[in-house]
Parts: C-alpha cells; structure tokens; sequence
C-alpha cells in the first residue's frame, strides 16, 4: 500500500491541480514582493503610500485575502 502526500490527492484532479497552481503562484509573487520590500527597506505602511491605498489593503494583499490582478502586482512593483 503506498501512502499519497497531501499535494498527491490534491493534485489527482484536473481542478485540484488548477486550484494548487494558483495557490502555489499567489505564494511565490507575495514571497517576491515581500523579499524584495525586505531588501530595499520598504515597510507595509510606505508601499500603501506609494500605492495610495491604506496599510491594511496592502496587509490583505501579501497574505492572499485581495484577489492578485496583474495590474495590481505590476502596481506594487513599480511601487
């Protein structure tokens, strides 16, 4: 009997994968952003200004509660 890791099952499926790849996505751009925010000294408060949005959207957005558009990463780049 061979035992499934946890991402086996959840990837048995076409959806299962689906929905794995776009978590897997969202975590490797907020991990890049949060690298790059620690390297360059940028805090959450002074993204939100540069963003003109307030400290808790930007919060929302790192810990994958606001829907990640493109428009909206590129936005925090470019921030």
């Amino acid at each position: 009997m061979t035992s499934q890791t946890l991402t086996e099952r959840l990837t048995e499926s076409r959806e299962g994968m689906r929905l794995y790849q776009q978590e897997r996505a969202i975590l490797e751009v907020t991990e890049l952003i949060c690298q790059l925010m620690d390297e360059q000294e940028v805090s959450r408060s002074e993204l939100a200004r540069c963003l003109g949005t307030s400290k808790g959207y930007v919060t929302q957005f790192l810990d994958g509660r606001t829907n990640m558009t493109i428009r909206t990463i590129s936005d925090v780049f470019t921030a």
